[in-house]
């Protein structure tokens, strides 16, 4: 199946007695996924060894049937892509921070002009004096672009869309936004990649409530899987951390 990870009896442990993921086994289709859980669960590791970015000492992880450690460091980084919650802009052009690179031609400046109109930026860049290739800020540029933090996890998404990556892992890619930013984003992110796998990791339940599916982690293990609804009609671990959030708000 297109865009499939495979994880089996995967084990990771940090020194001699910590396991921080415990025989974990998880197929991830095409689609949009949520992986939840308290902190310690083992979300990050998990979306670590993904990446790439680990190593588990025992299991596997295929990437359409293919072992992850067959895989070319290189090539693996293209397919999969990691955005964490440190990941940054950089003080150099609207352009080179999509692309990630120095523009070199006319394609490269038609893929970011594609990637700034999906994102809802393309007129606010364009009306900057040097359009795609504005800095980014006017901290070492008085004629640079400022960007609210909703508009700086709308150019990540850019980012994210020219790299044609199969899949992508955000972590937390809301947690400095309000409500009504983060709404915003999650529809971005469904209606851009509904041709890829992307991974959301969270604590704020609302952003991953309508996802695919939602896999919520336990102590290193995978608890449950399973739409919104049908986790909540099976009242365990998700079930009580949606209803501790829901509380919260009454």
């Amino acid at each position: 199946m297109e865009n499939c990870i495979e994880i089996k009896e995967l084990n990771k442990f940090y020194g001699k007695k910590k396991q921080a993921l415990s025989n974990v086994n998880l197929t991830i289709e095409q689609g949009m996924f949520g992986l939840l859980g308290r902190n310690g669960a083992g979300k990050t590791t998990l979306a670590m060894i993904i990446a790439g970015l680990y190593k588990a000492q025992e299991g596997q992880v295929l990437l359409n049937d293919i072992n992850q450690n067959k895989i070319e460091k290189d090539e693996l980084r293209k397919r999969v892509v990691y955005m964490g919650q440190d990941t940054k802009l950089y003080h150099f052009s609207v352009a080179q921070n999509i692309l990630m690179k120095i523009p070199q031609c006319r394609e490269d400046y038609e893929q970011v002009e594609k990637a700034l109109k999906r994102v809802g930026l393309y007129e606010k860049v364009m009306q900057s004096v040097y359009q795609m290739d504005s800095n980014i800020s006017t901290e070492f540029d008085e004629m640079g672009i400022e960007f609210s933090s909703g508009e700086k996890q709308k150019i990540f998404l850019a980012r994210l869309y020219v790299s044609q990556a199969e899949c992508m892992i955000l972590d937390e890619p809301t947690c400095n936004l309000d409500p009504v930013s983060e709404l915003e984003i999650l529809q971005l992110m469904k209606n851009m990649f509904v041709d890829r796998t992307v991974i959301v990791i969270s604590h704020r339940l609302a952003l991953v409530k309508d996802v695919d599916k939602i896999i919520y982690m336990r102590q290193g293990k995978i608890e449950e899987e399973g739409t919104h609804c049908e986790l909540i009609d099976k009242h365990k671990g998700y079930y009580y951390m949606y209803k501790a959030q829901a509380d919260l708000y009454q």
